[in-house]
């Protein structure tokens, strides 16, 4: 029997988290950076911390409930506001994200690689396709 153990990371750019949050979430500047992943909700506490985003990480599928039909509680709108971050996202739940902010009167900026972020970087009402990104994040 052969066993094994790997560890696997997915570390953020080296300086991206810290220039957001001087960029745009330097203390009284009114501005706060989230951050939006598809990895498990561990995971994401511990790169969201890492980078000194918090780790106030809320699962996008439990707390975007009911969102899509319109039935999202007060409760779940005011977690989405105050989360660092939210984990096991997927593209439906960055737009609903977006949505849910900007109807409580955020203005949001979105970063993006991708054709599955293409839909809330549309939404946004600064969306950037960041560099290298496919053809569909542009």
């Amino acid at each position: 029997m052969l066993g094994g153990n790997a560890q696997l990371s997915h570390p953020g750019k080296q300086g991206c988290a810290f220039q957001a949050q001087q960029r745009c979430g330097a203390p009284g500047a009114g501005n706060h950076v989230k951050m939006v992943t598809g990895d498990n909700t561990v995971i994401a506490k511990e790169i969201s911390s890492r980078l000194g985003l918090g780790t106030a990480i809320q699962t996008a599928g439990e707390l975007l409930e009911g969102a899509q039909d319109g039935n999202l509680s007060p409760q779940a709108a005011a977690a989405i506001e105050k989360a660092d971050g939210f984990a096991q996202a997927f593209p439906e739940h960055q737009f609903q994200i977006v949505k849910v902010l900007q109807d409580h009167g955020h203005i949001v900026g979105m970063t993006g690689v991708g054709v599955n972020d293409a839909p809330a970087l549309k939404q946004a009402d600064t969306g950037i396709a960041v560099s290298g990104s496919t053809q569909g994040g542009r």
